[in-house]
C-alpha cells in the first residue's frame, strides 16, 4: 500500500517523459484515416505530410514532418483574408528616399523569424505497401496564441518606453539611432501579429502596433529623410564629385546646403575606360568612406559599377550616375552597421 504512491508518481514521470520527446512512429500499416481527410479540433490545427522512405528511414521522417508543417502553415493561411499594411511597405509607398528605404529592409533582416513552438508530432505511419512515410503535427492554439501574445504586450510596452524618450536637440543621426531599437520592435510586432491572426482564425489585428504607435513610425521616416549628405571634393575628382552629388540627389537625397551634414561621402572611385569598337564600356570601383560631421569614419564598402555606350564619354558619365544612384542605395543598407 505504501509502495503504491510512489509507483504512481513513477508512471505519470514516464508519460510525461513520452510526451516531451514526441511520439514513436506507429506500428506498419496502410494509409492512415487523417491522410485522407485531415482531422477538425477546435484546440489543435493539423497538418500532413509524407516521403518515400528508401533506405534512409530517419532523413524520410524529417522531410515528411518538414512538409507536415508547411501543409498546416498553408491551412492557417488560407483561412485568413486581408492584413495589414508592414511598415516596410508604408515606406515604399510613402515615397521615401533610398537611404529610408534600405534601412527598412535592413532592420528587417536583423529580426530573427518568429515560430511556432508549439508545433509537435501527433503520429507517424508507413504504409508498407508503397512504402511511404506518413506525418500528422499539430499546433496547440491556446498555448501558441498565449506565447505570441505575452510577446506582443512586451513589444508594445517597450515601443511605448521608446516613444517617451525621444532625444531633444537638433542632432537627427541620434534620432536615426533612437529609433532603430524601435523600428526592430515593429518588425517583430508584425511578425507577432501575423502568426496571432492565423492561430486565432482573424483577417488582421484588430489594434495593430503600425496602427496604435503610427507616429513613432512617422518620426522614424522623417529623421531618415532629413539627413544630410555631402560630398567631399577633396577625395574625389571634381568630375566624379558632380557625378556622385546628382546621382544623389535624384534618388531623392538631401545633398549640401547651408545646414551641417549628418553624414560625408569621401573614398577613392577610379574609372578606366575599354574600347570595344564600336562600343565603348566604362568601369567605375572603389573604397567608399562615410563620416559624420565630426569626421568620425563610421564605415566604408565597396562599389563597382559598368555601362556601355558607342561614345566614351557618355559611357563614362552613365557609369558615374550609376554609381551615384548605387551609392544612395548602399547607404540605407549599409547605415545600420555603420549606426
Amino acid at each position: 500500500m505504501r509502495l503504491r504512491p510512489l509507483l504512481s508518481l513513477m508512471l505519470l514521470g514516464l508519460a510525461v517523459s513520452a510526451c516531451a520527446t514526441g511520439p514513436e512512429e506507429s506500428a506498419p500499416g496502410g494509409v492512415p484515416d487523417w491522410v485522407l481527410e485531415t482531422p477538425e479540433d477546435l484546440r489543435y490545427a493539423y497538418g500532413v505530410g509524407s516521403s518515400p522512405v528508401r533506405d534512409d528511414q530517419a532523413h524520410a521522417r524529417r522531410i515528411a514532418t518538414d512538409r507536415a508543417r508547411s501543409d498546416l502553415i498553408q491551412g492557417l493561411r488560407v483561412t485568413v483574408s486581408g492584413g495589414t499594411v508592414s511598415w516596410i511597405e508604408r515606406v515604399r509607398e510613402d515615397g521615401a528616399g533610398p537611404v529610408t528605404r534600405g534601412f527598412a529592409e535592413q532592420v528587417r533582416t536583423r529580426v530573427p523569424d518568429t515560430t511556432l513552438d508549439e508545433m509537435e508530432m501527433a503520429e507517424a505511419v508507413v504504409d508498407e505497401a508503397s512504402e511511404v512515410l506518413y506525418v500528422l503535427v499539430r499546433l496547440d492554439r491556446s498555448a501558441a496564441t498565449l506565447r505570441l501574445s505575452n510577446q506582443l504586450n512586451r513589444v508594445r510596452d517597450r515601443l511605448e518606453e521608446l516613444a517617451g524618450q525621444v532625444p531633444n536637440g537638433g542632432d537627427r543621426l541620434a534620432l536615426v539611432r533612437h529609433y532603430l531599437p524601435a523600428l526592430e520592435q515593429f518588425a517583430q510586432a508584425e511578425q507577432l501579429e501575423e502568426q496571432l491572426s492565423l492561430i486565432a482564425r482573424q483577417a488582421a489585428m484588430r489594434d495593430p502596433v503600425s496602427q496604435s504607435h503610427a507616429h513613432v513610425l512617422d518620426q522614424a521616416r522623417d529623421a531618415l529623410d532629413a539627413l544630410r549628405i555631402q560630398v567631399d571634393d577633396e577625395a574625389f575628382d571634381s568630375r566624379i564629385a558632380h557625378a556622385l552629388k546628382s546621382g544623389l540627389l535624384e534618388q531623392g537625397l538631401r545633398v549640401g546646403g547651408d545646414q551641417t551634414p549628418d553624414l560625408v561621402i569621401g573614398g577613392d572611385i577610379r574609372i578606366r575606360t575599354v574600347s570595344r569598337d564600336p562600343d565603348y564600356f566604362a568601369f567605375a570601383e572603389g573604397d567608399v568612406v562615410v563620416r559624420d560631421a565630426e569626421g568620425r569614419a563610421l564605415g566604408q564598402f565597396r562599389h563597382r559599377s559598368r555601362e556601355g555606350s558607342t561614345d566614351a564619354g557618355l559611357a563614362e558619365d552613365r557609369v558615374l550616375s550609376r554609381m551615384g544612384d548605387a551609392l544612395g542605395r548602399d547607404l540605407g543598407r549599409h547605415l545600420i552597421e555603420f549606426l
